[in-house]
C-alpha cells in the first residue's frame, strides 16, 4: 500500500491546547500497528511545528508560526506525491489544512474537490474572524479570500467554492454563511446525514464524479455526547456509524488523493475510550484505502 503517514503536532491555530499530542498518542495506542497490518511501510514523518506561547499578532494568533508549520506540511505532502505515495495526515489542529490544501491544489489544480467533514465551515477570513484562531480560516485561505497574502501558500490556483462539500456543519458564523452562499459551497447538515447517510454519500460522490478528492475529517463533527475529546465539542452532530459510512464511501473512491484526521485532544480523554473508538474508525479508513491503492 503506497501510503505516507504524516503527523502534525500543532495547536497554535486553536484556543484549547492538547491537539498537539494526538499523533503521538494514536501511534502509541495502536495506529502504528494498524498501519503495519494494512501493509503501510516506510517511516512516519512529523511536520516541523514551532513551540512558542500562543499570543496575538494583530488580528490573528501566531500567524508566523502557524504558517511555518503549514509550509512544512506542504513540503511533506508534495514530497509524498512526488514519490507516488498517498498522504495520510494526523493533526493537530485544523490550521494544518492550509499546507495540505496548497500541496493538493498545486498538484491537481482548480478541479480539486474538498470533502470537509466538520462541525465548522472554517471559511472565515482575516477580516471576518472574531476569535483570531487560524484553524477557522483554511478554506478561505485556499480560496484566496484572505486579504493578507502571507496566509496563502499556493498562489497558482484557488479552490472553487462549488467544489467544497461541508458535511456536518452546524456552528457557522454569519460571515461564513454569506461566504458559503456567495461562493456556492455545498452545506449538508447533520440532520440530513443522520436521516440517510448512504444516500448523502452517494449524492456527494455523484457530484464529485472522477475529479480528485481531498478528505478532511475533524473529530468535532461527532456529536458531543459521543465524543468530547476534541478541541471544540459541538452538540447535535453525527455518530460513529454515520462517520464510518461516509468514510467508507469516500475513501473507497479511486479518485481520493488525500486524507486527514484533526482536532483529537488526548488530554480530554483520560480513560482513552475516545482514542480506541477513533482508532477503529481510522482502521476502517486504512482498510478502505488499501482496497484501491497500489500495493
Amino acid at each position: 500500500m503506497k501510503l505516507q503517514l504524516i503527523g502534525v503536532p500543532s495547536m497554535l491555530g486553536c484556543p484549547n491546547p492538547g491537539t498537539e499530542y494526538a499523533f503521538a498518542t494514536l501511534m502509541t495506542e495502536g495506529l502504528a500497528e494498524k498501519a503495519y497490518f494494512q501493509g503501510v511501510t516506510g517511516q512516519a514523518l512529523t511536520a516541523d511545528v514551532p513551540r512558542v506561547p500562543r499570543q496575538r499578532t494583530g488580528v490573528l494568533y501566531n500567524p508566523e508560526e502557524v504558517m511555518a508549520s503549514c509550509r512544512s506540511l506542504d513540503r511533506m505532502v508534495t514530497g509524498a506525491f512526488e514519490e507516488g505515495l498517498f498522504p495520510f495526515v494526523i493533526g493537530g489542529d485544523h490550521s494544518l489544512a492550509i499546507g495540505s490544501l496548497a500541496a493538493c491544489l498545486r498538484r491537481y489544480g482548480p478541479e480539486l474537490c474538498v470533502l470537509w467533514i466538520d462541525a465548522h465551515t472554517d471559511i472565515n477570513t482575516d477580516k471576518t474572524t472574531v476569535t483570531g484562531n487560524i484553524h477557522g480560516i483554511p478554506l478561505a485561505s485556499a480560496m484566496g479570500l484572505c486579504s493578507d497574502p502571507s496566509l496563502r501558500i499556493c498562489h497558482e490556483y484557488a479552490l472553487k467554492g462549488e467544489n467544497i462539500f461541508v458535511l456536518g456543519g452546524r456552528s457557522i458564523d454569519p460571515p461564513e454563511q454569506e461566504i458559503c452562499r456567495k461562493e456556492g459551497v455545498h452545506l449538508i447538515s447533520p440532520q440530513q446525514i443522520r436521516s440517510d447517510p448512504e444516500g448523502i454519500a452517494r449524492q456527494v460522490a455523484e457530484q464529485v464524479g472522477d475529479r480528485p478528492l481531498y478528505i478532511s475529517f475533524d473529530t468535532d463533527v461527532l456529536d458531543a455526547k459521543h465524543f468530547t475529546a476534541t478541541g471544540l465539542p459541538v452538540p447535535d452532530g453525527i455518530g460513529w456509524d454515520e462517520s464510518r459510512i461516509l468514510l467508507e464511501q469516500f475513501c473507497g473512491m479511486k479518485n481520493t488523493v488525500y486524507f486527514d484526521c484533526v482536532e483529537f485532544c488526548p488530554p480530554a480523554d483520560p480513560d482513552k475510550s475516545a482514542c480506541r473508538k477513533l482508532l477503529q474508525l481510522l482502521d476502517t479508513v486504512f482498510s478502505t484505502l488499501s482496497g484501491h491503492l497500489e500495493p
